[in-house]
């Protein structure tokens, strides 16, 4: 347990995790884009979706007496959404009975299949029933526009953008700690040498100090015996001496005489 603490806790491991964090920051902000794009989307099909069935049921009337009026009254009053670019109404046999088409819109296709919705380039197309009490009395056809992709990039790039700012932040800041890490590094090398460094001097030092007292210690040992030798020479010497003063004093024997 204390060895993988240890290495968590490590200044050298906080680079590698600055890199990953930038790397699932970066991931998570291309993946919050497509999901925002997916969610509007489905809000897209949802809305259209509604107003599909809406029409659908205000013209339940009109298909089953073939009023084109009433049924284009309907039709007409979707035209207050400006992203809705069609509306027809179909009737049992395939047939248009009412419909808008605007401006620079592609025209609608003829009998068109039913369809919860399906996407088309920057475009929506569903197809709903109409039906009463189970008799299926024809279909209500609408395509609307979407934002096109590279505005909905531009609408979602801010998450990248703050996506990619956090993965630059966070990978400044593990550069930044590695080197600080390996400069920290250097300079405990650095500070071992140097102790060590150290401690040899001091031990020289210490070596030289020694030998300096024995090379003293030997002088005075040399310098007392030598005045020792030549003490005792001096006794030597007067003791001779003495000696030859001695016998010159010595009267001579009767014999002698």
């Amino acid at each position: 347990m204390r060895n993988w603490f240890s290495l968590f806790s490590h200044r050298a491991f906080v680079p590698a995790v600055a890199i990953a964090g930038a790397v699932l920051v970066s991931i998570a902000g291309v993946w919050g884009a497509l999901y925002e794009d997916q969610l509007y989307q489905a809000q897209k099909l949802k809305e259209m979706t509604t107003q599909a069935e809406i029409l659908a049921a205000s013209v339940t009337a009109a298909l089953a007496f073939d009023d084109k009026a009433t049924a284009q009254q309907y039709t007409n009053a979707l035209r207050a959404n400006p992203e809705l670019e069609v509306a027809v109404v179909y009737d049992g046999q395939g047939k248009i009975l009412a419909q808008f088409v605007r401006p620079g819109a592609r025209l609608p296709p003829a009998n068109p299949a039913l369809s919860e919705g399906r996407f088309r380039h920057n475009h929506i197309e569903i197809a709903v029933p109409v039906a009463e009490r189970g008799q299926l009395l024809g279909k209500v056809y609408l395509s609307g526009s979407m934002d096109s992709l590279q505005r909905r990039l531009l609408k979602y790039g801010i998450i990248a953008l703050i996506a990619a700012m956090a993965a630059l932040f966070l990978g400044a800041l593990g550069a930044a700690q590695f080197s600080l890490s390996k400069a920290n590094r250097q300079l405990a090398e650095q500070a071992r040498d140097l102790a060590k460094a150290n401690a040899t001097l001091q031990n020289e030092m210490h070596e030289r100090s020694r030998i300096e007292d024995a090379l003293r210690q030997s002088q005075v040992e040399r310098t007392l015996f030598g005045r020792r030798g030549n003490t005792a020479l001096c006794l030597e010497k007067s003791a001779g001496l003495v000696g030859a003063a001695h016998l010159c004093r010595t009267p001579a024997s009767p014999q002698a005489n």
